[in-house]
């Protein structure tokens, strides 16, 4: 999906759904001061909302989603509210997990038009577990890769991670793409037998003006080429 729902809700819920028996269902509720995605700003602070139901079967598990942006700056934001709506595909072996998933993502409110997302993600079981994602947008033909990987260690009663990314986006209206690259710190921990919390903080870079926006009056006033985001989220699943 647009988002692919940010990296902390993937290192809470979705390995749930290639290690889940049977059928379950997960959600997650996360605040972050600023949704950074593929090297642009998507939105300031905000409001992420999951919920999704998976089932397991004979070909890999199978799942589906909604999932909500909510800008939290009020009625002035120049950001737009988005509701994606995902069914998806895990297939796990012992070497890798492969997440194949079709998105319809919808903007609430706003002029933009609704479009189907197409996502394919490789995960590699090896060290620093690299993960590989691709997307097209069939309505936009805007497409990109990012590859990203980094280690992961037990503190504590806390599981962390430090991943670096890498990625490209092509904008299917001809106007120019742009590379990225960024960094990310997290860490989560069991608050129950079925409940997580997570933190994060990450960095972000971007050969052009996409990220940390500056507003005025409902309207982006200037933008740079480096973005900081942190946020924390908390996800169960029965």
């Amino acid at each position: 999906m647009r988002s692919t729902v940010t990296a902390l809700t993937l290192a809470t819920s979705f390995p749930a759904c290639a290690e889940a028996e049977g059928r379950s269902l997960f959600a997650e509720a996360g605040f972050a001061s600023a949704l950074n995605d593929r090297g642009e700003q998507l939105s300031a602070e905000t409001l992420e909302l999951l919920a999704g139901l998976e089932q397991s079967t004979a070909f890999g598990t199978v799942y589906a989603t909604i999932y909500r942006i909510q800008p939290l700056d009020g009625a002035a934001s120049p950001f737009s509210e988005e509701t994606d709506y995902s069914v998806g595909l895990v297939v796990e072996d012992s070497a890798y997990s492969l997440d194949l998933s079709a998105n319809w993502l919808t903007y609430p409110g706003s002029s933009d038009d609704s479009s189907l997302e197409l996502v394919a993600a490789l995960d590699l079981h090896v060290w620093a577990k690299p993960h590989i994602m691709m997307f097209h947008d069939a309505h936009t033909d805007d497409a990109g890769v990012e590859v990203s990987a980094g280690p992961d260690w037990e503190f504590a009663k806390w599981k962390t991670h430090i991943r670096a990314r890498l990625g490209s986006v092509r904008l299917g209206d001809g106007s120019p793409g742009r590379t990225y690259a960024g960094f990310e710190f997290g860490a989560e921990r069991a608050l129950s037998r079925s409940s997580d919390l997570g933190v994060f903080v990450a960095y972000d870079a971007s050969s052009r003006k996409t990220l940390s926006a500056e507003t005025r009056a409902g309207e982006i006033t200037h933008l740079r080429q480096q973005g900081v985001a942190a946020g924390v989220s908390v996800a169960t699943r029965h």
